[in-house]
């Protein structure tokens, strides 16, 4: 993927950073982070999954959003992005499925 993108000083123009290396490393720790985190809680069957799931969507939106407004311009990669943080809001599950219950049963009773 690199060079596909060629970076350009003008997107840090308004910001307060003076180069692409430290917005890049929050973009991963932030962003990569929590959506780390929300795949591993859903791969352990982890309580609060959703939670997680929802909170990663919720990142990756206010990123982006965030990203619009201090480069002050638009690339079409920002729409994927931002429709693919709405969707893993929109489609993650509200409620505790059977499963999770069950499982959460299980845990008070054998603790």
């Amino acid at each position: 993927m690199a060079g596909v993108i060629p970076p350009q000083a003008s997107w840090v123009a308004h910001t307060d950073f003076s180069g692409l290396y430290f917005p890049g490393v929050v973009l991963m720790a932030v962003v990569g982070g929590s959506s780390l985190v929300a795949a591993v809680a859903m791969m352990k069957h982890a309580v609060a999954w959703q939670l997680s799931s929802i909170l990663a969507g919720v990142v990756m939106v206010v990123w982006i959003v965030a990203e619009v407004a201090s480069i002050r311009g638009f690339h079409f990669l920002q729409v994927i992005y931002f429709v693919t943080g709405a969707l893993v809001i929109w489609f993650t599950p509200k409620t505790q499925t059977v499963s999770t219950s069950c499982r959460v049963a299980r845990s008070l009773v054998w603790a």
